[in-house]
């Protein structure tokens, strides 16, 4: 049996036994009995299966340390974390704290999840609010050891409100955690900037880089450059998804030589790391699995990430081959379904939707970021001409109940400037960011309203065309709901291709969002309303 997939069983048997011992020892809501395993429908069953599939391909990527897990469940949240642990005291007390920290941060965020328990959950798993934590580690120069924590978030219907890392950079020797002057000397982000305005300068990115928002990150200022890690070989900085490049590239990493960067390194970048033991790795002893989480009092929850906007880039509309979507006469008695694409435009892959939504004569809903639409404006230009309804996603993808009235506002607003100059009108459906809307963003909908889903193919998170197209199926009758998509990944438009035809040979009506609420609903559309998953069930 190859090595690798011996890991991945044994992560998975790690995984299990920590779901099981964690829920004995502190005894969880709902879960499973310690001497069986939970049942893969159930929501701990289902909710394990995922946190195995977050946790995979982690593996090369941790050098040091034996990976301690464990799942737990409190009220409506639920938790997946893996750490590791080194062998050095010092270094292992103060991982489970920042472990901790993350935790606390998470409840502090969702506390009223926590509070209200199961009153209205999630129909993906069961919970309202999920969270996940894997890890990285590094051996560096100089005896460094650095350990970057993976956090996703994920609330309700499947949405990730936050996806970031945290990195914490060691002494091996000492166990001290080492701040920015013990690691760097002063106006060492001078020299990291020139290197990523050289290193996003090539050709491989060039079409793709959001601006401003590129040069913002990567100039000498004291808020960029603070998330990194020491390699074997360089220097790896993080940064945030949608502050570089699309949301579809993920959190961005730039590895940097230490030749670079010799100049402004304290550390002895002649000195190889040396490796701990027995600690270390895939080649560790085993150690036993831990069975509750640190605790530690929470502070303030992280904050949401904004993004902002590329260059143009040019499209192709290819000939349509079955009748045009404006063709379409919809009958209220047969079934209809809604399938609907987040994060766009996509030059590459919004297109390869519309290829296939024209070549069937069918259409869709699309809700677009305001920056990115003013970027690629011949996207929806031709999505509109073909039948299809454009909604906003706000100007850049900010987490609304985060902000105030007036941000809430600005950004609508600024969106809808931008669908007058590239559709003639101001939008009048919008989704907002991770489906979350609260009083202040209700009040603020003005002459819009508010439109989620029903079935969420968390193509986002397998990236899987196969996945997605199971979520689907699994659904059983899609009469009268609405799919969640997004049109920034190659997986989803790949599956949109299966999908389609697969959706009008079971009887169901493509349609978009309004004549869906208008034909199957019996209801026009109301100004502030929010049109919620429960509503589309």
């Amino acid at each position: 049996m190859p090595l690798h997939f011996q890991r991945r069983m044994k992560r998975a048997a790690s995984i299990l036994a920590g779901l099981l011992l964690a829920c004995a020892a502190v005894g969880c809501q709902g879960a499973a009995p310690a001497q069986s395993s939970p049942a893969p429908t159930s929501p701990q069953g289902q909710f394990a299966e995922l946190a195995n599939l977050y946790f995979m391909g982690l593996e090369d990527k941790q050098q040091v340390g034996v990976t301690q897990a464990y799942i737990d469940y409190k009220g409506a949240c639920a938790y997946a974390i893996e750490y590791p642990a080194t062998g050095n005291e010092m270094i292992d007390a103060r991982i489970k704290e920042i472990v901790a920290q993350i935790r606390a941060d998470f409840d502090q965020t969702y506390a009223a999840f926590v509070a209200d328990g199961d009153a209205s959950v999630s129909y993906q798993t069961g919970f309202e609010a999920e969270l996940y934590v894997g890890y990285q580690t590094y051996l560096g120069v100089d005896k460094t050891l650095s350990v970057v924590f993976e956090e996703s978030q994920t609330v309700r219907n499947g949405n990730s409100p936050y996806e970031g890392v945290h990195t914490h950079v060691f002494d091996l020797s000492s166990g001290k955690e080492l701040n920015e002057s013990d690691v760097w000397k002063e106006g060492y982000r001078a020299a990291v900037s020139a290197y990523a305005a050289k290193h996003f300068g090539n050709a491989t990115f060039a079409e793709d880089l959001i601006e401003p928002s590129y040069r913002e990150h990567i100039a000498d200022a004291p808020q960029n450059f603070t998330q990194y890690a020491l390699t074997n070989d360089g220097v790896r900085f993080y940064f945030d998804k949608y502050s570089i490049l699309p949301g579809s590239y993920g959190i961005v990493q730039m590895d940097v030589p230490y030749a670079a960067l010799a100049d402004v390194l304290n550390v002895d970048i002649t000195q190889s790391a040396v490796v701990p033991e027995p600690n270390t790795g895939m080649h560790a002893l085993p150690a036993a699995t831990e069975t509750a989480a640190p605790t530690v009092a929470p502070t303030a929850a992280p904050s949401a990430k904004p993004a902002s906007t590329p260059k143009p880039a040019a499209t192709a509309t290819p000939a349509a081959t079955n009748p045009p979507a404006s063709a379409r006469k919809i009958d209220p008695n047969k079934p209809m379904v809604a399938l609907t694409f987040d994060d766009g435009p996509s030059v590459k892959y919004g297109n390869q939707i519309l290829d296939t939504l024209e070549k069937h004569g069918q259409v869709a809903t699309f809700f677009e970021l305001g920056n990115l639409m003013a970027a690629h404006p011949q996207v929806d230009q031709r999505a509109a001409g073909l039948g299809c309804e454009i909604g906003s996603h706000t100007y850049s993808h900010k987490n609304l109940n985060k902000l105030t009235a007036e941000q809430v506002k600005e950004e609508i607003a600024k969106t809808d400037e931008v669908f007058k100059r590239v559709l003639g009108h101001p939008s009048v459906l919008i989704r907002p960011p991770y489906g979350n809307i609260n009083k202040t963003v209700q009040a603020c909908l003005g002459e819009h309203a508010a439109v989620n889903w029903s079935v969420d193919t968390l193509d986002w998170k397998s990236k899987n065309v196969e996945q997605i197209i199971e979520t689907v199926k699994k659904e059983g009758n899609l009469d009268g709901k609405v799919i969640l998509m997004h049109s920034i990944y190659a997986s989803s438009a790949q599956a949109v291709e299966e999908l389609v035809p697969y959706l009008l040979e079971q009887g169901y009506q493509l349609v978009t969002v309004s004549e869906l609420i208008t034909y199957k609903h019996h209801e026009s559309i109301q100004m502030g309303k929010v049109y919620g998953y429960r509503y589309f069930r």
